[in-house]
Order: C-alpha cells, then sequence, then structure tokens
C-alpha cells in the first residue's frame, strides 16, 4: 500500500487484488486513481474523470468502475463472483486502459471518447489494452479471466457486456 497505494482511492475489499494489479504498472505510482464499486451494467469499466480530460497528465484523475450489480445473464461474471486471479486480470485489464489513457494528450482522449461509437474502433482499442497488459506481465492473469468468461458464457466470441444479448458474428 505504500508504494503503490499513493494517490489511489482503494475499497478494503478488494484492495490486495488492485495492489497485485498495481504492482505491474509501476508508471501509475502516482497517478491518481479511484476505484469504487457502485451499480452500473458493465461488470467494470475505467475512464478519465471529465474534468481532468483537460489537464495535462501528470494531473488527471482515473476511474475505475467495480459493479456490484448487472443483468441476470452477466451475474456469474461480476467481480466479486470471480476467482482471485481472475480478479487480479481484470483489474489489469482497467489499469492498463489508465496507463494507455495517461500516455494521451486531450485530443487523443477526445477521440478514444468518440470512437466507443465505433465497433472497430472499440475492437483495436480492447487488442491494444490487452497487449499493454500483456507487456506488463499481467497477461497470465488477464488470460484466467478471459478463459473463465469464456467457460461461464459458453460463448467463445464474447463481445461486451452491452451485446450480451445479441447473436455474435465475429470474435473479438
Amino acid at each position: 500500500m505504500a508504494l503503490y497505494g499513493q494517490r489511489k482511492t482503494i475499497p478494503v475489499l478488494y484492495e490486495k487484488q488492485i495492489l497485485i494489479a498495481l504492482n505491474f504498472f509501476p508508471e501509475l505510482q502516482h497517478d491518481k486513481i479511484i476505484f469504487r464499486v457502485k451499480h452500473t451494467y458493465t461488470s467494470l469499466c475505467s475512464k478519465p474523470n471529465l474534468v481532468s480530460v483537460l489537464r495535462n497528465s501528470k494531473h488527471r484523475t482515473y476511474l475505475v468502475t467495480i459493479s456490484d450489480t448487472t443483468d441476470k445473464v452477466l451475474t456469474l461474471i461480476l467481480f466479486k463472483n470471480l476467482h482471485f486471479n481472475a480478479q487480479v486480470g481484470v483489474i489489469g485489464h482497467e489499469i492498463g486502459h489508465a496507463f494507455d489513457f495517461s500516455q494521451k494528450n486531450t485530443f487523443g482522449l477526445v477521440r478514444i471518447g468518440l470512437g466507443n461509437l465505433s465497433q472497430k474502433f472499440l475492437d483495436r482499442f480492447k487488442y491494444r489494452t490487452d497487449n499493454i497488459c500483456i507487456a506488463h506481465v499481467s497477461g497470465y492473469q488477464l488470460l484466467s479471466w478471459s478463459i473463465y468468461v469464456w467457460k461461464i458464457l459458453m460463448n467463445e466470441n464474447w463481445n461486451r457486456a452491452d451485446s450480451i444479448h445479441q447473436l455474435m458474428k465475429r470474435e473479438r
């Protein structure tokens, strides 16, 4: 906590998993990241705080939201229902987003925001984030999460929470 918990708000319930994942990203040691548990549809999400988008990357705040409720179909993949290694992996993925955001200027962040409207952009964005995790040596934990999701949802073409009720035509 003394090394990687600086400028971080971490829910006590998930402190160990988050600190292990933060350990893979020493570049973010001094960045402000708020981890929060909240009622949202998507099991996890990361974004820069809207006000801090206009700031220099050293002065931004990043939000990582861990949902405690979701659609009935997705309940088994809620963070609280994952095994420990999968929790570290998916948190590592979300921290990977924060790392990616920290490398962008304001225009780059706006581009990501607008890019969320494109499925093709989202595919590349998620792929890039997974590569960031692998480069930061947290790929094993990320793979653990991915395998767990595939098994639980029995859907090898897992796309994202927003499209769980749609027929998958391609693999992300």
